[in-house]
């Protein structure tokens, strides 16, 4: 005797709540990105990843100048402590001068051992102030001057755990060579005051650096869990294959970045072959594989890998956010035979998660302009169109282009 039983119904995607920032109002999906900070016993702070990273960056600041300033206080109340001020300004001046010298000295052990170095950073909060191309590296300097961090990859898989060690170690020995240095001459006087001050500057500047670099601990912030180099140091003789090796993906990664940046896809796409052979199911590597081939022109491939993608979303959300809006970008490219439908939901649904990504806003301004509604979309695109890669550029002012005739349509 057989059972027959109804089919399962599908059941209706489950609506995630939002976190509104009380600072700027953004709204988010992504709740584990925001910081939650009690401001009274009844009111607590939500602050999305970039007001909590300019906070960080004006709490940096704020701590670099009281210490400045006691500094300078204590050398007019005791006139003879300026020992005391070359120790107060090696927590703020010091920092500002040596982190320079400690991320170029990573870099410099990282051309040595035939590495290539894609990123430099100083200062880890708050927004860009500069940022340029040294090479192939691209250099950032960011408001809070308060650490650094640098990425180097290897096309080599071969020792790749022992470089990647020494780069970081480096780090802590140039502080450590530094304190050496200047260890006997800190008795020395020989009348030249100023000459003395900066020798202990130079000293506890290196001094307290070298006690940050050796002492393991981890910052976290919106974009990633940042390690210091003792925590590094502590790891990478310990790290799982797995791990080493997708630290060696990600040098495909860099590269076909590289690559784009240079307007060369045809090398792009190379690089990323390349790395599939190895690493055939490394999302980040399939994503960036699709859109070289959108940008070639192959439409058709671009949407399979970035359909296959999509419909099964193990990797990380970020990954995931990213692949969704090059998806949207494909389609918006093959203007004017859009599936309104798709990027309408593509683009929404990465807005819920990332909304203060300035290239999610872009796209998703081409996408309300594409489906009509111009007020809401053309300033979206105009607030990202200076920050957008070249081929999101192109997709801007076509856009905008589009915006403007339907006024002037309309208008007519």
């Amino acid at each position: 005797m057989s059972i027959e039983t109804a089919p399962p119904q599908e059941s209706s995607p489950v609506e995630k709540p939002f976190r509104v920032c009380t600072k700027c109002g953004a709204k988010s999906t992504r709740i584990e990105l925001f910081r939650f900070t009690r401001i009274s016993a009844t009111e607590i702070s939500r602050l999305c990843p970039p007001c909590d990273d300019e906070r960080e960056a004006g709490n940096s600041r704020t701590r670099y100048v009281t210490i400045s300033i006691l500094g300078l206080g204590l050398l007019i109340i005791f006139p003879d402590s300026w020992m005391l001020l070359a120790f107060c300004f090696s927590f703020s001046l010091g920092f500002l001068l040596m982190t320079p010298v400690h991320e170029l000295a990573h870099a410099s052990m990282a051309k040595l051992l035939g590495m290539s170095v894609y990123d430099i950073t100083i200062g880890t909060h708050g927004r860009v102030l500069k940022e340029f191309m040294w090479g192939r590296c691209h250099v950032t300097i960011k408001r809070g001057l308060d650490g650094g961090h640098m990425s180097a990859m290897s096309a080599s898989p071969r020792w790749l755990r022992l470089r990647h060690w020494l780069v970081t170690a480096v780090g802590p020995c140039v502080h450590l060579a530094t304190v050496a240095t200047l260890w006997p001459y800190l008795e020395q006087n020989d009348g030249h005051l100023w000459w003395q001050w900066f020798v202990y500057f130079a000293f506890f500047t290196n001094a307290i650096m070298l006690w940050s670099s050796v002492v393991p601990f981890s910052t976290v912030n919106w974009t990633a869990g940042r390690y210091n180099d003792a925590m590094l140091l502590l790891w990478f003789p310990f790290a799982k294959k797995s791990e080493m090796t997708a630290y060696h993906a990600y040098y495909f990664v860099s590269e076909a970045n590289y690559q784009l940046g240079k307007h060369d896809v045809a090398e792009m796409r190379r690089v990323l072959e390349e790395g599939l052979r190895h690493y055939p199911e490394n999302l980040a590597l399939q994503s960036m594989n699709a859109t070289a081939a959108a940008l070639a022109g192959e439409y058709e491939l671009a949407q399979t890998i970035f359909d296959k993608i999509l419909s099964d979303p193990q990797g990380h959300p970020d990954v995931i956010a990213y692949t969704r809006m090059h998806r949207a970008w494909t389609e918006l490219a093959r203007y004017p035979s859009l599936d309104h439908q798709l990027i309408e939901s593509l683009t929404k649904a990465s807005m819920d998660e990332l909304p203060w990504i300035r290239s999610f806003q872009g796209l998703r301004g081409c996408a309300l302009i594409a489906n009509g509604n111009h007020v809401e979309g053309v300033p979206l695109v105009i607030d990202a169109r200076e920050e957008g890669c070249w081929f999101e550029q192109a997709i801007y002012e076509t856009y905008l282009a589009l915006a403007s005739m339907r006024r002037d349509e309309w208008e007519d």
